[in-house]
């Protein structure tokens, strides 16, 4: 028969193991401030986005600062394209 090996318990010393934890501690709370700082960009990107398509609207065509004279000019070209300026068509 094959003789078991086991491994032999190694006891850590105690500076070790509070410098494990001390690290563990140390990184877990970097970690909450990085995702904190996401958080925090995640809703200013989202509060930014609803400003600017809160802008592109009253600066749409038909929002509120449309020139009211281009629009009267356009109408008159086109009922002047529509007239005939008495020209007659033969059939």
């Amino acid at each position: 028969m094959a003789k078991t090996r086991t491994k032999k318990q190694v006891t850590v010393p105690r500076k070790i193991c509070v410098r494990r934890e001390v690290n563990h501690i140390r990184d877990s709370e970097a970690l909450e401030r990085v995702q904190g700082l996401h958080t925090v960009m995640a809703h200013m990107d989202q509060a930014l986005a609803t400003d600017t398509r809160l802008a592109e609207e009253l600066m749409a065509p038909d929002g509120y600062y449309e020139d009211e004279t281009n629009r009267e000019g356009n109408e008159d070209a086109e009922e002047d394209s529509d007239s005939d300026d008495g020209v007659e068509l033969l059939s």
